[in-house]
């Protein structure tokens, strides 16, 4: 069926009442899960809206689908994520928080992709644009890792600082942000050598983690 102006129209807002009830389910609100048949009609509209000349300006189209996909991260991250994580005052709170929110974005951002795929084939590209799975977790990255990181480095040394004086810690929550720091630059020891362990280094926690075995690379905590 040739797609028309109101076709296009019907897209935007099924897409609207999609986005929305995807917030509410990652804000824990009741809402059914979405389904293979759901996920299909998301990828067929975002198809037919950005590859389906069907009429004038429809160059205008991909130009407000991609817009669209930075609009809803870049709503979420600090109008959702930020504020959950500013409310954590203990230490092992605002670290699960943090990994909570890093893997709920990831699956998100992922999700995200696969629906606005038809963008990847033709118009990024062409544009220049940053991939859609990249943008997403760069979101991340921008507007909640750097306004959480000096927070979650204390948090990290003081954990550290309380087994030194004798005090159990869970050595694996620490190795699991450790790596989060790593993880958050794609793979690169960049944001890890320069956000984490040069600031360890300089609080006198190097040593110690070396010498209790706690060793560092480019995994984290191992």
């Amino acid at each position: 069926m040739k797609r028309t102006a109101s076709d296009s129209e019907e897209g935007w807002d099924y897409l609207e009442r999609g986005f929305t009830k995807l917030k509410r389910i990652f804000e824990g609100l009741p809402e059914p899960a979405f389904n293979l048949e759901d996920y299909m009609m998301f990828y067929t509209i975002v198809y037919n809206i950005c590859c389906k000349p069907a009429r004038a300006h429809h160059n205008e189209d991909p130009d407000q689908m991609y817009d669209k996909y930075e609009q809803i991260l870049e709503d979420y991250m600090p109008s959702k994520v930020l504020p959950s994580l500013r409310e954590k005052h203990d230490e092992y709170d605002l670290l699960r928080e943090l990994l909570k929110s890093w893997a709920n974005h990831k699956f998100l951002a992922k999700w995200l992709s696969r629906v606005f795929l038809p963008l990847q084939a033709g118009y990024i590209p062409r544009m220049a644009l940053p991939e859609l799975n990249a943008f997403g977790l760069s979101c991340f990255r921008d507007l909640v890792f750097e306004a959480m990181k000096d927070k979650v480095k204390d948090a990290v040394i003081a954990l550290i600082d309380r087994e030194r004086e004798g005090e159990e810690i869970d050595r694996t929550l620490v190795k699991n942000v450790m790596d989060l720091f790593v993880e958050i630059e794609v793979g690169k020891m960049h944001c890890y050598e320069k956000d984490f362990e040069e600031h360890m280094l300089a609080s006198g926690y190097g040593g110690l983690l070396f010498s209790e075995g706690i060793k560092l690379d480019s995994s984290g905590f191992v």
